[in-house]
């Protein structure tokens, strides 16, 4: 049963990864003004994906409510390291990087939740 859970979670993260490349080169040419290809783009985001999904779950065997957020700014120094060195970025700037990326990520997922509960299907509305 723990094997097809660990399955299902590096498919889901090589599928969240197809997007999350897509955020990561336009993060990368607002922030840097370099291109990054697809592919650089795809890996880099699928190993810092996989390496914080441990540290995630490591951090949940803890059981922690409290360490529960100690791991969000240790994910983002994570994927800011990733970032840099398979990128070639310094860290600040592999920072700013990783900051666009989640803030793309974020809207996005704002815009779905807003779309659905305008209607109707979240939240029960009219």
């Amino acid at each position: 049963m723990v094997l097809f859970a660990l399955l299902g979670a590096v498919l889901g993260i090589a599928i969240g990864s197809l997007l999350g490349a897509v955020f990561l080169i336009l993060a990368a040419r607002l922030v840097t003004k370099e291109r990054v290809e697809y592919g650089e783009a795809y890996v880099t985001t699928f190993i810092a994906s996989l390496i914080n999904y441990g540290i995630g779950f490591a951090v949940g065997l803890v059981g922690s409510d409290a360490a529960t957020w100690v791991v969000l700014p240790i994910n983002f120094l994570v994927f800011s390291t990733v970032i840099s060195k398979r990128l070639g970025f310094g860290f600040g700037p592999a920072c700013l990087v990783c900051l666009v990326q989640m803030l793309m990520g974020f809207a996005v997922a704002a815009i779905i939740v807003g779309a659905l509960l305008a209607s109707g299907v979240l939240g029960g509305g009219a």
